[in-house]
């Protein structure tokens, strides 16, 4: 949204890595997912997630709180495959993952995590939305490519416009995006426990 002109000061990035294994024993896949395939996510706040590929490869993402507010992607994949490797190692106690690749993006995010939507102006019915997690970005896309090509608007009430956070805004305003982003994730992760 903010390479459109549209949310600059409300919409900003979380780094994230993710990163993909080599093909999983049937057992692996079978303790790790006992009841079938699922998308799986947490919500510590570096929160990871995962899921299996259609050739039973796992595809996990995450990343560390000391890069996760960074203006730029950067490349520290080793370092995140390890942190990657102890999160499942934690879950799943003698799991042997092997990743093949390791790759850098970022997230749009909300201060509040919140989805928003706003209008493109020079491009009529056209809309666009920042919103943290698959299942969030799946259902989004799905709305939104429907809202455009078919007119639904049944959801609109349910989503919200950008807001402004009165008191997160004026530490953006001395301390910069990424400090008042991870602030108001922090306070709403904490708060909220």
């Amino acid at each position: 949204m903010p390479a459109l002109g549209l949310a600059r000061r409300e919409i900003y990035h979380v780094k994230t890595f993710l990163a993909i294994s080599e093909c999983l024993a049937s057992s692996d896949i079978d303790r790790m997912f006992p009841r079938g395939p699922l998308m799986v996510w947490g919500t510590d706040m570096t929160y990871k997630y995962f899921r299996l590929t259609g050739d039973g490869r796992l595809l996990i993402g995450g990343a560390s709180l000391a890069n996760m507010y960074s203006r730029r992607e950067q490349q520290r994949a080793e370092q995140v495959v390890r942190l990657l490797t102890r999160y499942l190692s934690g879950r799943f106690p003698g799991l042997r993952v092997k990743f093949a690749a390791c790759w850098p993006g970022l997230i749009g995010v909300s201060k509040d995590f919140a989805r928003s939507w706003g209008a493109i102006p020079v491009i009529p019915r056209c809309i666009t939305a920042g919103a943290a997690g698959l299942p969030w970005a799946a259902a989004l896309g799905r709305y939104l490519a429907e809202k455009v090509l078919d007119g639904r608007d049944d959801v609109d009430a349910e989503l919200r416009s950008i807001v402004d956070s009165p008191s997160v805004d004026a530490v953006q305003a001395v301390l910069g995006a990424p400090a008042a982003f991870a602030i108001s994730h922090g306070i709403l992760k904490f708060s909220s426990k």
